[in-house]
């Protein structure tokens, strides 16, 4: 039998980083998926940009991040401190937020 819609609603946040081009997008979604919470249902990079600014060495990668928990509706604050543990998490990788 099939599972009803979610009884409670996602959060979205898009960040992106800047970080060295050698380190892959896929180490930052590992990071990503490491330091978010139980509630990180879904990370989806979306767009990767070189040039402008950045260094010749560097490129931004933004990433789609859905959260949802199944027994309430996440607040700001719970998606603010995601966002923290998850920025925290992807600089020890040596990339920065954008």
């Amino acid at each position: 039998m099939l599972a009803g819609p979610p009884r409670h609603p996602p959060a979205r946040l898009d960040l992106a980083f800047v970080a060295p081009y050698e380190l892959g997008t896929d180490k930052l979604e590992a990071a990503i998926r490491a330091a978010g919470p139980r509630t990180l249902a879904d990370v989806v990079a979306f767009d990767v940009f070189r040039g402008g600014s950045l260094a010749e060495h560097e490129r931004s990668v933004a990433f789609h991040l859905v959260f949802q928990a199944k027994d309430r509706t996440l607040s700001d604050d719970d998606v603010q401190r995601a966002r923290e543990r998850i920025v925290k998490g992807v600089e020890e990788l040596g990339a920065r937020l954008r």
